[in-house]
């Protein structure tokens, strides 16, 4: 009764009880409700959110927008990603979540390019490690791909790179992997 509107930033992170709710609350005739969200963090079930519950938000949405101007990326990253993503049709599975290419901001555009590829795609030859070349376990797999993304960390933030330690994140799906990787 005291709020006619809500606004819900990284609403990919809510789960279907709480879409009920807002939905319940915000869209009757006096309401408004703002959902601002994206779908592809959506798919990881961060805190329990619920894709399906994104794709029925987007459904009912009135109106959408998407941003494709991009402040914070280099523009020879935004052409790879564009590049990799644009070549699918369905490259989150799901028809209700699009790959929607995006631009540099001007800004971003005209900041100097580094000599270092924007993108680099890794791939664990199995058969460079099994017996068998088509299988690899996945607990040696796990291991090698922590082996070869701390030798990285290390080049990258060796005394010839500008890197720093607070520069990189690496995203894992299990505790586990986390302490493999911090070890």
């Amino acid at each position: 009764q005291n709020y006619k509107a809500a606004l819900v930033d990284e609403f990919q992170d809510t789960d279907n009880t709480q879409y009920q709710i807002l939905t319940r609350l915000f869209t009757h005739k006096s309401g408004l409700l703002f959902m601002i969200g994206d779908p592809k963090q959506a798919i990881y079930s961060f805190r329990g959110a619920d894709i399906f519950s994104y794709i029925q938000a987007a459904r009912s949405a009135a109106a959408k927008f998407t941003l494709t101007e991009n402040w914070r990326s280099k523009p020879n990253l935004i052409t790879a990603v564009n590049t990799i993503f644009s070549n699918n049709r369905a490259p989150f599975i799901f028809q209700e979540i699009p790959y929607i290419p995006s631009r540099p901001a001007r800004l971003a555009a005209a900041q100097p390019e580094s000599l270092e590829p924007p993108l680099i795609l890794w791939y664990l030859e199995a058969a460079r490690f099994s017996p068998d070349a088509n299988l690899i376990k996945k607990a040696d797999a796990v291991r090698l791909i922590a082996a070869a993304v701390s030798a990285e960390i290390s080049r990258l933030i060796s005394d010839e790179t500008p890197v720093a330690p607070a520069d990189i994140a690496v995203l894992v799906r299990t505790n586990d992997q986390a302490q493999l990787i911090k070890n």
